[in-house]
């Protein structure tokens, strides 16, 4: 049975394709939005902190951890309605969300609404 690195503490961040992220002992665990999770082995903490740094962390893993570490996807992609569900209710907790004119949202019907739907899956 293939390792998940299920132990690792992942936050939320706000990239536009990398939902989550966690790293522990060498380990850099991300979440897509779309819910696959990646894994990369023997990473060290400079890269870790580089990438947290740098403008585009997806584009500093593509440019900088793909063809220098060992990676492999440890969870395959969910039902994309439910996983652009699942970010847009995340966005609202997090207070990152505003609509197209700049508006941030408060807890409102939709809110509501779209947590009903990931809950009820």
């Amino acid at each position: 049975m293939k390792e998940t690195y299920e132990h690792i503490q992942m936050k939320e961040i706000n990239a536009s394709n990398i939902a989550k992220i966690g790293y522990e002992d060498g380990v850099l665990k991300y979440e897509l939005c779309d819910g696959s999770q990646y894994v990369y082995l023997n990473v060290d903490s400079f890269h870790y902190r580089n990438m947290l740094e740098s403008h585009s962390i997806g584009g500093y893993i593509h440019r900088k951890l793909k063809d220098n570490f060992k990676y492999m996807k440890v969870r395959h992609a969910r039902n994309s309605l439910q996983a652009k569900a699942e970010r847009l209710v995340n966005q609202i907790e997090l207070g990152d969300y505003t609509d197209e004119l700049g508006h941030s949202l408060k807890m409102n019907v939709a809110f509501l609404e779209l947590r009903g739907m990931v809950q009820n899956g």
